[in-house]
């Protein structure tokens, strides 16, 4: 049966919050009004939120009205309750028959692994040590899925998984070389720091590869030469997202990165910015 759980128990006039738990993991939704004559106005509400609140609930006298739904088109049928002010308790009842409320254990849900939101990014890319001797500014672009469990959204996760496709093109600094361009995948964890409604703070970790495309500068008579090679990529960022987790969301994610070729250490500090949207 329907739970309802207290969590004010005075009797004055004040507002009462009662936290609604269905009968079934196929609830999607309920509603509930408080009087039983048919008149008052339903108060609808989806399942992941299950807070009721009743303003000036009279508890000595009143009485609170509940209906469950799957698709939120077809309702079950309604269950009375009024409060015991004798056991300071919820009870069910007909309007024939009083029947107190049996103990029951929450409804466990199960978790389902899932993409839960896309990052459209544009990449600023500044080189470091030996990367400044061949590469100069440049940009780029990152797209980035983001995975999470179906019932708990990814701000709340304790990891948040991802994984990335981006596309470079820092500047040439050398003559020998006429333009540089990389695309690379990676893998990636994030570790939240802070979550509130309107900020999300989390360092980032992810590693993958990258394939670079030098195009040589043309000689004299001859044509342009091409060079392809594969490197093993990481990167440390941190993520800042502003907005509301149920839409979108603006973004900015400050970067190290860092690849290997032959004994060598290339690296590139790059600031994101974009957008996270959600569903």
């Amino acid at each position: 049966m329907l739970i309802l759980l207290c969590f004010a128990q005075t009797l004055v006039a004040e507002p009462v919050y009662l936290e609604f738990r269905p009968t079934s993991p196929e609830i999607s939704q309920f509603r509930y009004r408080i009087s039983e004559d048919g008149n008052s106005p339903w108060v609808t509400s989806d399942i992941k939120s299950p807070l009721i609140t009743l303003e000036d609930f009279d508890k000595s006298n009143g009485v609170l009205t509940i209906q469950q739904s799957n698709d939120g088109l077809s309702w079950g049928k309604e269950i009375l309750f009024r409060f015991n002010t004798t056991d300071n308790k919820w009870e069910a009842f007909s309007k024939a028959n009083v029947a107190p409320i049996p103990a029951q254990d929450p409804v466990q849900e199960k978790r389902t692994f899932g993409a839960s939101s896309i990052d459209i990014r544009g990449q600023y890319l500044l080189p470091l040590g030996l990367c400044s001797d061949s590469y100069d500014t440049g940009f780029g672009g990152k797209l980035q899925i983001n995975f999470s469990s179906s019932i708990s959204s990814q701000n709340s996760d304790v990891l948040l998984p991802y994984t990335t496709i981006f596309y470079q093109k820092p500047g040439s600094s050398t003559s020998l070389v006429s333009s540089f361009q990389i695309i690379g995948t990676t893998l990636g964890l994030g570790f939240p720091l802070l979550a509130n409604p309107a900020l999300k703070v989390s360092i980032d970790f992810e590693a993958g590869i990258m394939q670079h495309i030098i195009a040589w500068s043309a000689q004299s008579g001859e044509p342009q030469s091409y060079t392809l090679y594969l490197d093993p990529i990481a990167r440390i960022a941190a993520t800042l997202l502003l907005g509301s987790a149920d839409g979108v969301q603006f973004l900015v994610s400050p970067g190290y990165s860092c690849f290997f070729e032959q004994g060598a250490i290339g690296q590139l500090i790059s600031l994101e910015a974009g957008l996270r949207m959600n569903w």
